[in-house]
């Protein structure tokens, strides 16, 4: 919490400042997540990619975007992180929602529901998209928590497909298939044009993993206990696995070549190569 709350003002900072050099840069992208949450709204922050040593006098706040009146009771923590795609803004809300905004202005160009919790308490009915979306020719993909896994044409919000898969750690892509760990934890591979299961692995079943990501022909996912593992794309067989440490994995890990980083819940990192070690 207190890194968190040192980016809140890192960000209040360069705004109130009109300007960001390099050494406040990552706090405010760390940051960015947690304020979204804290404000209850979403900020667009433009020429981070320019950054450089200098500081920048052009720092603005594009827009906000503010719906209090859907915020639910209960929700699960966090929120997804918004992915930008051919002049749109993709959320996926607390209500179950995935929204798009137009990145000019954020005015509302569509909203689609694909998480509906139901029952006769606050934390049956608890409805949330707060994982990982993907954006790829014109589609987003997305997953709710008490929901569906589903493929929405970016322009209108309309379903290609759904299918019913409840996750709160969001979808990765590769070329043909999209990957989601479902609500218990098993893995699913789903197809990107039409949504039918090709395969699902339960061997990693209430290890509680975190968000999944592409390596070449496999996917890789840590857990709750510190464990990288990977999986073949083709069938979901493992193909390794290796451990970080002993405390919960639950942010993508990133691909750059052929080596794969890791980080914890407590900040450990680690790279792996598959078949060269750690």
């Amino acid at each position: 919490m207190r890194n968190q709350r040192r980016g809140l003002a890192t960000i209040a900072g360069c705004i109130n400042h009109a300007a960001v050099d390099r050494e406040h840069a990552v706090d405010v992208l760390d940051a960015l997540d947690f304020a979204a949450a804290f404000a209850g709204r979403y900020l667009l922050l433009p020429h981070f990619a320019a950054i450089g040593g200098a500081q920048r006098d052009d720092l603005a706040v594009v827009f906000a975007h503010i719906d209090h009146a859907t915020v639910p009771i209960l929700s699960l923590r966090g929120n997804s992180a918004p992915v930008i795609d051919s002049g749109a803004v993709f959320v996926g809300e607390d209500n179950g929602k995935v929204i798009a905004l137009r990145a000019t202005d954020g005015g509302e160009m569509w909203e689609q529901q694909i998480a509906t919790g139901e029952g006769r308490g606050e934390i049956e009915r608890i409805q949330d998209v707060d994982g990982a979306l993907a954006v790829d020719s014109g589609v987003v993909y997305a997953a709710g928590y008490r929901g569906q896994t589903a493929a929405l044409i970016a322009q209108t919000g309309r379903p290609l497909w759904t299918h019913e898969v409840s996750s709160f750690t969001g979808v990765a892509l590769s070329a043909s298939q999209v990957y989601v760990g479902d609500a218990d934890s098993s893995v699913w591979a789903l197809d990107l044009r039409t949504g039918s299961s090709e395969w699902k692995q339960d061997g990693l079943k209430y290890r509680w993993l975190g968000e999944i990501a592409v390596q070449g022909d496999a996917i890789v996912v840590g857990d709750f206990e510190g464990f990288v593992h990977w999986l073949s794309i083709t069938d979901g067989k493992f193909a390794a696995r290796a451990q970080l440490s002993k405390d919960p994995i639950e942010a993508a890990p990133i691909v750059v070549g052929d080596i794969v980083y890791v980080m914890d819940v407590e900040g450990e990192i680690g790279a792996f190569r598959v078949g060269a070690g750690k």
